[in-house]
């Protein structure tokens, strides 16, 4: 009994501290940008020297559907890019790959309150990806298409009725 009697006080807790409200919509967005580059000499005695980068983009709106759950739509672009490039003494060979993709897909949101402005956050998505591949080499080119399936944990403090700042942990899967 006194188990139930203090998780019961704890969720009343939790929600008393509700600052958000059925009908409030929140928009929000990422930038990725990255890229290695390094060189290399083989047993063989050839030089290999490689990059790669990426680049994404995305927007996201949700609206919440309840004082705690959030509902949505995930939008983004992405582009890679990698080369490699052996010499071989007598000649060189390049290889790689451009790819670029754009992904679209439903999210919802948990809100569960921590503090009076503080709030924990568990949102999970579906995305469908569909995009275009080139081969560097051979100039084909390769329509491609992909699925995700994501779950992000992640904290909101809302600096006011208006703003909140929000960070997540990627993609958990």
């Amino acid at each position: 009994m006194k188990k139930l009697l203090t998780i019961s006080l704890l969720l009343c807790i939790q929600f008393s501290y509700s600052q958000v409200q059925k009908g409030t919509i929140v928009i929000g967005g990422g930038i990725n940008l990255n890229g290695n580059s390094g060189n290399s000499t083989n047993a063989s005695n050839y030089d290999r020297n490689s990059s790669n980068g990426n680049f994404g983009i995305s927007g996201s709106y949700e609206k919440f559907v309840s004082n705690i759950t959030a509902v949505g739509i995930s939008l983004g672009y992405t582009y890679y890019g990698s080369s490699s490039e052996f010499d071989y003494g007598n000649g060189t060979q390049e290889y790689g790959t451009k790819r670029n993709m754009i992904q679209i897909g439903p999210t919802v949101t948990r809100y569960i309150s921590l503090r009076e402005k503080l709030y924990l956050t568990v949102g999970g998505g579906f995305l469908v990806g569909f995009g275009t591949t080139k081969d560097i080499e051979t100039d084909e080119k390769s329509k491609i298409w992909s699925l995700g399936l994501g779950v992000r944990p992640g904290v909101a403090f809302f600096l006011n009725d208006n703003f909140a700042l929000s960070a997540v942990i990627g993609n958990l899967f």
